[in-house]
């Protein structure tokens, strides 16, 4: 920002770097001045010029002279006027190479104001002092910036973190940017608790703001690492996503896909409760396949499930003809059909495993039942 004027573009940092001019640096704002503005606007730095307008005096020369030159381009002037131009064309070049100059003494010569304090910085490089500046400031705003300690740079790196298979280990000591996954959980944890929609936009706009200011990608590695460790859950349009689905990467960077995105958190299933859980389905289903990992073993005993429904909607039509009201079994393969809807929509993995459990002698009744009344026909 030159002044009061934004230069640069699209402005949507949070620190602001502002060159003061010598018209608007006048006698009457001193020092205090600009330690009392920088304390008010703490994200501000405070490029004070000198007084001296020198530069800026041959800055507006320079100008008048490529206005006239602009204005006087017509090739039917007479061969004094052309001499004329020619020559402030010369003497524009000077003008801005010495307004240049000039402006690099200036900058070299600021005063420089941020949270309240005149900093000390020694050099008179301009590049190097506003560098300085804007590092003191990022040390002092973004404290938890250090917090992410290993980056990526790319979506594809994003899905290699979430094709990993270390699901099952829980410590945080046992994985990268160790501060970084508990602020991200501890945000999510607090949002549930307050009964508060968490969606992939809102974690963004969290850790992209100090005091950590994390880029896009290594805030959705956090999520994704979470992800992975089973401690979040992700849902898009009501259905839940694994860590193996594709479209995860989609999900966690694209700009029109973060705010649909919802994260919740995880109540964790006892190691008890998946043995059990794991038991019962290799003895119902009569397979070994099955995983001790919570996401894989609820993910296939819901093929199992929606299969047993399947098959009971298949036999169901076999009622509907003339003969029908004469076959047995019927009450069974209607009783199971709602059965396993109804197992089928619960999408918390401890509610699902906890009626799984509970409903055990139910679910091996209608799987027995339904596979005789399959014998029958």
């Amino acid at each position: 920002m030159i002044d009061d004027k934004p230069r640069g573009g699209v402005q949507d940092g949070e620190i602001t770097l502002q060159i003061v001019t010598p018209p608007i640096s006048s006698a009457d704002r001193d020092s205090q001045h600009y330690r009392t503005w920088s304390s008010l606007n703490d994200k501000h730095i405070y490029f004070v010029l000198p007084q001296n307008r020198e530069f800026l005096d041959e800055i507006e020369a320079a100008l008048k002279i490529e206005t006239y030159r602009r204005r006087s381009s017509s090739t039917r002037l007479a061969q004094s006027v052309l001499d004329i131009i020619n020559s402030k064309v010369g003497e524009l070049n000077s003008r801005y190479e010495r307004s240049r100059s000039l402006l690099v003494t200036a900058m070299g010569d600021a005063e420089i104001y941020a949270r309240g304090e005149k900093l000390d910085i020694r050099t008179r490089n301009p590049k190097e002092r506003m560098e300085q500046a804007l590092k003191g400031m990022v040390d002092l705003l973004y404290k938890n910036l250090n917090y992410i300690q290993d980056f990526i740079s790319s979506v594809d790196e994003l899905r290699q973190i979430l094709s990993s298979t270390n699901k099952q280990t829980t410590l945080y000591e046992d994985m990268l940017n160790k501060q970084a996954l508990e602020a991200v959980q501890d945000f999510i944890d607090r949002r549930s608790y307050q009964n508060r929609r968490v969606t992939m936009k809102d974690v963004l706009d969290q850790f992209k703001r100090s005091p950590y200011g994390w880029n896009e990608l290594d805030i959705a590695a956090v999520v994704a690492r979470l992800l992975v460790k089973q401690e979040i859950r992700l849902q898009y349009g009501g259905e839940d996503l694994t860590s193996n689905n594709p479209a995860v990467a989609d999900y966690l960077t694209k700009r029109n896909e973060v705010e649909k995105l919802v994260i919740r958190k995880r109540v964790g299933v006892s190691p008890e409760r998946i043995n059990t859980v794991r038991s019962i389905a290799q003895q119902v289903f009569h397979q070994a396949s099955f995983s001790s990992d919570e996401d894989d073993l609820m993910a296939k005993l819901q093929v199992q499930l929606a299969a047993q429904q399947s098959q009971a909607e298949r036999l169901g039509e076999r009622y509907k003809d003339g003969s029908g009201p004469y076959y047995p079994g019927k009450a069974i393969v209607e009783e199971s059909k709602d059965f396993f809807a109804e197992l089928l929509r619960i999408r918390e993995p401890d509610q699902f495993f906890a009626e799984i459990e509970l409903k055990r002698s139910d679910l091996e009744h209608y799987v027995r039942e339904l596979d005789l009344v399959r014998g029958f026909f």
